[in-house]
């Protein structure tokens, strides 16, 4: 049984109804960088947390922990905390029948730093989405454009063509052609 604890990835801690330790495991002490000896059976909660402050963790993070563990007494729950060298730890905490609960305590660190990573590339695949759809806009509206700039310079082309060989006389036939194009 003790093997089983001593071995797992995640920290333990087990604590009665009345808030006080029966079990952790060495990985507990590990995640928190507390000394062998910080935590003894039977220590309640603010103990606890008062070991936790000398081993130099934000005592208002403290705070915010005690804060969730009161409010979510007896319920499933999870709190994730930022150490101040800067790894995450993901606390969960499940009620056991008596009224106390076990927590698991693990390192969530990379796990965090891969949701970072791929959420910056999901923002940067859609900027890139955006950025095609903006180009295949301006290349359809340069082609609507250009349609009837051609049509235009043609139109344009004719009628000084028409006006250069007809002279003062092709004005006349100039406003005839383009009235029977318009209707």
């Amino acid at each position: 049984y003790s093997i089983a604890v001593d071995n797992m990835a995640q920290g333990l801690s087990l604590f009665d109804s009345a808030g006080r330790l029966l079990l952790f495991n060495q990985r507990y002490l590990d995640l928190y960088g507390l000394p062998a000896d910080a935590l003894k059976l039977g220590m309640r909660t603010f103990e606890i947390v008062r070991q936790l402050q000398q081993a130099g963790h934000d005592p208002h993070l403290l705070e915010s922990y005690q804060a969730f563990a009161l409010k979510n007494a007896g319920t499933h729950s999870a709190f994730e905390v930022e150490l101040p060298d800067g790894r995450t730890i993901l606390i969960t905490r499940e009620p056991i029948q008596g009224g106390g609960w076990v927590m698991t305590h693990e390192e969530i660190t990379e796990r965090k730093r891969a949701e970072f990573e791929l959420a910056a590339q999901r923002n940067e695949l859609a900027h890139l989405a955006r950025v095609a759809m903006l180009g295949e806009l301006s290349g359809s509206l340069a082609h609507e454009l250009n349609q009837p700039i051609a049509i235009m310079s043609l139109v344009a082309e004719n009628v000084s063509r028409i006006l250069t060989t007809k002279g003062a006389g092709g004005i006349d036939f100039a406003i005839q052609r383009m009235t029977r194009i318009s209707d």
